[in-house]
């Protein structure tokens, strides 16, 4: 693949795991419980998984003062991915209440007034984020594997994970070769461009070395383009608009043009992200 292309694909995946978070978008049952996994195992937090019952004993151990606080805690794949009776399943958000959830079961037996709960109210506001950091490292990877197969439809149906064909879709569709207008910003460094949103309907003779979009401005372009396509293909609704008013709109925009989780119909039910 050659530097610039590259570059725009690795730019899709970092977005596309922001987007999910952004967003609150469903990641892939599998992937979430993995990364999940993973990341507990990296920070010393052992279990053990029972494939019969789709659950996870969680055994964790932590230091309160001069004490050390160990419990046992089971949790169905369910139960973890949806958090906080969070819907659909498979939320970023929810996957980090049930991280919450181990951490707070610490406490549990500290009385009000012992002068450890000040030391595990601590251990409860910055160990659940430091967990999550490292479940991260875990799930980044994949979204560089599988890009948009990493994200759950609205019909709920798992998608299979293989290569990515969004992106190559929609470099070979998208009117302006984002690769060639990148080359020209950095060759040119012009000093003048259209916003990624008014760029529709321009030719590339229409750019030369003083007037030509910044290199900012042509992966707003290339997101908005791969925007609408995801949502296509995913089910996301844009909205009554026409398709050249949805596009303007994710142009200028990004995912913040996309419906949030809340407002979704997933699989016939209506997403709950809190």
């Amino acid at each position: 693949m050659q530097p610039i292309k590259k570059e725009l694909y690795n730019f899709i995946s970092h977005n596309l795991y922001e987007l999910t978070w952004h967003r609150d978008y469903p990641m892939h049952h599998g992937i979430a419980i993995w990364g999940l996994l993973e990341g507990l195992r990296e920070s010393g937090i052992p279990f053990a998984i029972n494939k019969e019952t789709k659950s996870v004993t969680f055994h964790p151990t932590y230091a309160i003062g001069e004490n050390l606080f160990s419990f046992e805690k089971e949790m169905t794949f369910e139960e973890i991915l949806r958090g906080w009776d969070r819907h659909p399943l498979g939320l970023p958000r929810a996957i980090y209440d049930s991280i919450t959830n181990l951490v707070e079961h610490t406490g549990k037996g500290l009385e009000i007034g012992d002068p450890l709960r000040e030391e595990w109210h601590a251990l409860r506001l910055t160990e659940p984020s430091r967990i999550r950091r490292v479940v991260e490292t875990h799930w980044v990877p994949w979204f560089d594997k599988y890009q948009e197969h990493i994200l759950v439809p609205t019909s709920g149906k798992m998608p299979e994970l293989g290569k990515p064909k969004l992106f190559f879709k929609v470099l070979d569709e998208i009117p302006l070769d984002p690769i060639r207008l990148i080359s020209m910003a950095r060759l040119d460094k012009p000093s003048s461009g259209p916003c990624a949103d008014n760029m529709v309907g321009y030719c590339l003779s229409d750019f030369d070395e003083y007037y030509c979009p910044s290199e900012s401005t042509i992966l707003d372009y290339f997101w908005g383009y791969y925007l609408y396509a995801l949502a296509e293909e995913k089910g996301y609704n844009l909205g009554q608009g026409s398709r050249e008013e949805n596009l303007e709109y994710l142009l200028r925009a990004g995912w913040d043009a996309l419906p949030p989780t809340s407002t979704i119909d997933w699989a016939g039910k209506k997403g709950k992200a809190a």
